[in-house]
């Protein structure tokens, strides 16, 4: 094999696994191209290169990465992005980033002694042909973006919402390089010191007064929504407490000396037009007195009823009580999605747990669901493994209407045994509502008005925004849910309702209950769930959990069969056994493998393409994967760490190592992969993997799951 050095501008390897492995900032991470020579596409709105999130389309044309700043990273992503020589983008969500953006050498010296005076053996962000630097640091906290002005330039803090450049190639042409060297981990900065930092800097360096981004707030606003009579009137007013990226604002309600007590700064919320979904401006408060109230009755309190600009539509009243607003969308604007890359389909849990839908967990009545979805939650709130699944970390809110908290307790302290962690370990992770014994109807459709939005519903959507919470677990249907379950119309409003309050990249998981034939048939039963098609037609992802039949129907079942019986965006071909174990107080699961020839021919089918997928995914990264089949580095040791791998290959026990050398094996006799041999600088020689043309086409020409990851 012959290696062929191509031009590189993008991150290499080493620096794409520094930042998401190392690192552990996968989420944060953004693709830009830092080719200076890719055109931009004459539909982007992008005026130059390098320096913001992009990406190619399909064209090979630069476009803008959008809604970057709500977007979180997977595995998957991570794995994409550095094979198409792209630079990396962190976002500065947690890591804030101190970017001194001073021409003249001696100053710019000044400037780093006095941060490393505070940050010893920092690493910092430079290129060769300037002075400038940047210094990542972690800063927990909400803060603003903040600029002094110097006499050669300025120190800017970046904060929330913003992003850096942290490897690749600048519009200059000049590579970004780190001194010392790469990071290996990242300083950790008190608010106080912080705070202490930037003084001195001002002290020393400063020329004019500290500019926060918070300063200007008003006219930053005021620009994003200028064609919104309703939400300038609210800006000059200073009507406004906060607002979020998508431009909605939360705001002192007209009415606040009704509410019963002053609730969260998010309470009373104006989405200025078309956006949350809305065509026209529209106001919603989550405070019981204003319940009933229609846009107009805000508009009135506000004094604006009789003078709506020419260019906007007065705001009519929605159907009060509905969570979606009257008005549809505009068509998909095709030709804008012409211009960036189609994204596959995302899981939290691969085939299990897909991003931004529902999923329905139906069961036998005191089966074991609610200690499994515990355990479970508990899992994704970490990104610990559940039984073989690989969970991506979410932050979890459990909705508990069955079990106290002193049951709660018990569960979780057995729970955080098995997985070698504390209750400490799950703070800000996981939170736990007890709602036995309070008001959890969440839907309860109200016959004479139509109306089923819920004290609780609002409770609920509080919770979520002061948690942060990405995963809702609702534990269960029958607590929450007091429409007619085998109304489909009633089924899909309490679904979509909840989906509404769900981040894209979250999940809603719904514990129920099965329909009393299910509790007969068992495994023999196709519908586990109770009620209305309208459960399974309403959900992307269903499991059941059954007893498994014994040849003795008169004798108990030993073992819990969690099926996955649906995934519309996977393969449904899979299910995990759990026994009870004793020591444990838990029930303990194993994935199962296939019976029958055909179902076994459908795994080796799958395993096989994920197999190839993952040596393409390598050779594109630019690793080499070692050719040996035995030793002490071997092919599938090697990969059998890399996110593309099968997960029913993941364990490091002897019957799936040799199921994967089998892979190996009949993908050399097929012609799709080859042996060869690379040398290093010093000319030793190894012999590697790599994918042939026909191997590289078959896994480029496929929509198969890859790593269990997509469909």
């Amino acid at each position: 094999m012959t290696d062929t050095a191509m031009p590189s501008y993008g991150a290499s390897p080493e620096e794409w696994a520094t930042f998401d492995l190392l690192l552990g900032l996968t989420e944060d991470l953004l693709p830009v191209v830092s080719n200076p020579n890719a055109v931009i596409s004459p539909d982007s709105k992008m005026k130059a290169l390098g320096k913001t999130p992009s990406r190619y389309n399909r064209l090979r044309q630069v476009a803008g990465f959008s809604n970057w700043t709500t977007y979180k990273a997977t595995s998957a992503d991570v794995a994409r992005w550095s094979g198409e020589d792209y630079g990396i983008c962190l976002q500065t969500r947690t890591i804030r980033a101190l970017d001194v953006d001073i021409d003249d050498p001696d100053m710019s010296a000044k400037v780093r002694e006095r941060i490393e005076a505070v940050l010893p053996g920092v690493c910092a962000r430079t290129r060769p042909n300037s002075s400038k630097f940047l210094v990542p640091v972690e800063i927990r906290g909400e803060y603003a973006k903040r600029i002094i002005k110097t006499a050669q330039g300025a120190i800017e803090f970046l904060a929330g919402g913003q992003q850096f450049v942290a490897a690749g190639t600048h519009p200059s042409g000049a590579r970004y390089t780190w001194v010392p060297y790469l990071p290996v981990s990242l300083p950790l900065l008190a608010p106080e010191a912080f705070e202490a930092l930037w003084s001195s800097l001002v002290a020393e360096f400063g020329i004019e007064e500290v500019r926060t981004q918070a300063n200007n707030r008003k006219g930053i606003l005021a620009q994003a929504v200028s064609g919104d009579p309703v939400a300038l009137a609210l800006i000059e007013r200073d009507m406004v407490l906060s607002h979020e990226p998508d431009g909605r604002m939360h705001i002192v309600c007209p009415f606040a000396e009704e509410h019963s007590d002053d609730g969260s700064e998010s309470a009373t919320t104006y989405f200025p037009a078309h956006t949350g979904g809305y065509e026209h401006g529209n106001f919603k408060c989550l405070h019981a007195h204003c319940a009933d109230r229609s846009n107009a009755d805000y508009l009135r309190a506000l004094g604006m009823e009789e003078n709506p600009a020419d260019d906007f539509e007065a705001l009519g009243d929605a159907p009060s009580g509905n969570v979606a607003p009257s008005s549809w969308p505009e068509a998909v604007d095709l030709e804008a999605l012409d211009s960036i890359d189609a994204l596959p389909p995302r899981f939290i849990i691969p085939d299990w747990l897909p991003e931004g839908t529902a999923t329905l967990f139906a069961g036998h009545g005191g089966a074991g669901k609610s200690g499994m979805a515990l355990h479970l939650s508990s899992c994704i709130s970490l990104g610990e493994p559940f039984f073989g699944l690989q969970p991506v970390q979410r932050r979890v809110l459990y909705l508990s209407c069955e079990d106290r908290a002193e049951m709660l307790h018990w569960r979780l302290s057995h729970i955080c045994d098995f997985m070698k962690i504390t209750l400490k370990d799950l703070k800000d992770h996981l939170y736990l509502l007890d709602l036995v014994g309070k008001d959890s109807l969440l839907y309860n459709k109200d016959p004479r008005t139509g109306k089923y939005i819920t004290p609780a519903f609002r409770s609920l959507k509080e919770r979520i925004s002061d948690y942060k919470a990405e995963v809702l677990v609702v534990d269960g249907i029958a607590d929450t849910f007091a429409g007619n379950e085998n109304s489909r119309g009633d089924v899909k409003q309490f679904v979509n309702m909840l989906i509404d309050v769900v981040p894209l990249n979250g999940a809603l998981i719904l514990v129920g209950h099965v329909a009393k034939p299910a509790t007969i048939l068992g495994s023999k039963s196709s519908e586990g769930y109770s009620g209305s098609t309208g459960w399974h037609n309403s959900v992307r992802a269903r499991w059941y959990l059954y007893p498994e039949q014994t040849e003795d129907e008169s004798a108990k079942a030993n073992r819990l069969i969690l099926a996955l019986q649906k995934s519309n965006y996977g393969l449904t071909d899979q299910s995990i056994a759990f026994e009870w174990h004793t020591p444990s107080h838990l029930f303990v699961g194993t994935q199962q493998q296939p019976s029958t020839p055909q179902e076994k021919a459908c795994l080796n089918e799958r395993e096989q393409h994920q197999v190839l997928a993952t040596i393409v995914a390598c050779q594109k990264a630019g690793v080499k994967v070692p050719g040996a089949m035995q030793g002490h580095t071997t092919a599938v040791g090697f990969l059998r760490v890399h996110p593309e791998w099968p997960v029913s290959l993941r364990a490091d026990r002897r019957e799936t190592r040799a199921r994967a050398k089998d892979h190996l094996t009949a993908l050399l006799q097929h012609g799709l992969i080859r042996q060869g041999r690379s040398w290093s600088e010093n000319r030793n020689s190894m012999q590697v993997l790599e994918a042939t043309e026909e191997g590289v086409s078959l896994v480029e020409g496929s929509d198969l799951v890859v790593g269990g990851d997509e469909k």
